[in-house]
């Protein structure tokens, strides 16, 4: 039982993981190709070079913030769906609980 519900979780988070960073990395990307391209340092072909070549590096500040962000409505919406009751009524406490984002935590701070 503990491993389907640490599946799940997992499932939820990763998820939103992806979906937060895309969003996070673009918007990053695109907000520091803006100067260089207003004032004509670049072109506009050499504005996508530039934001595909800015994608790995943002990626270094965007994740962990995106990491917080997913691990925070993963866990929002386990508790407004009361499943969070349901997992403590179960017999699972709360360290078990929340070892998935632990571990998460762990490997992406690593």
């Amino acid at each position: 039982m503990l491993w389907t519900i640490w599946r799940a979780i997992l499932f939820d988070f990763f998820r939103l993981l992806l979906l937060t960073t895309a969003v996070v990395v673009a918007t990053i990307v695109f907000a520091t190709t803006i100067k260089p391209l207003a004032d004509g340092k670049i072109t506009a072909g050499q504005a996508i070079r530039f934001m595909g070549l800015a994608i790995p590096p943002m990626l270094s500040y965007a994740l962990p913030f995106a990491a917080g962000f997913s691990a925070t409505l993963t866990y929002h919406r386990i508790a407004s769906e009361n499943e969070a009751t349901a997992i403590y009524a179960g017999g699972i406490s709360h360290k078990k609980f929340l070892f998935p984002m632990l571990v998460c935590g762990v490997l992406i701070g690593g």
